[in-house]
C-alpha cells in the first residue's frame, strides 16, 4: 500500500465522490469516509439509495478492490485503481448493471498528502 495512507482506522478521511448508473445518472456520495490500514480499506456514507459500508483493499501498485454494501440491501463490487495523489477511480458491478465511479480523498489543513513522482530508472551502462 502506498506510505501515504497506511495508518490507523481511527483517522478516517473526509471524501467526495460518485456513482454513474444510466438510470440515475451521476449521484453523489454523501459524508464519504474513507479508512486506510496496512493494505485493508474501510468506509462509510450514504447517497440516494440509502448509507452504505465499504471494505475492501488497495495493493501497493494502487489496484483497488471494495465491495459497497447498503444497509439491509444489496452490494456493489467496485474495482478500479489509486493514482498517488488522492483520487480513486473505475467501475463498479451488481450482476448485469455496471458503470464508472470516483471518490477523492479531502484532507484537513493539519493532514495533507504528499504527492509522489514516479521517476524511472536509467540503466547507467547506457
Amino acid at each position: 500500500m502506498t506510505e501515504e495512507l497506511s495508518g490507523s482506522f481511527d483517522a478516517m478521511l473526509r471524501c467526495e465522490g460518485w456513482w454513474e448508473q444510466e438510470a440515475y445518472g451521476r449521484q453523489s456520495m454523501l459524508d464519504l469516509r474513507l479508512g486506510f490500514q496496512d493494505g485493508a480499506i474501510r468506509g462509510s456514507g450514504g447517497d440516494i439509495i440509502g448509507p452504505f459500508r465499504f471494505t475492501g483493499r488497495l495493493s501497493t501498485n494502487g489496484r483497488v478492490i471494495m465491495v459497497k454494501r447498503y444497509i439491509g440491501q444489496h452490494r456493489v463490487d467496485y474495482v478500479g485503481s489509486y493514482d498517488g495523489e488522492g483520487t480513486m477511480w473505475g467501475r463498479w458491478r451488481i450482476g448485469p448493471s455496471r458503470g464508472r465511479w470516483l471518490i477523492t480523498l479531502r484532507t484537513s489543513s493539519l493532514h495533507t498528502l504528499p504527492i509522489h513522482e514516479y521517476v524511472p530508472r536509467v540503466n547507467a551502462s547506457e
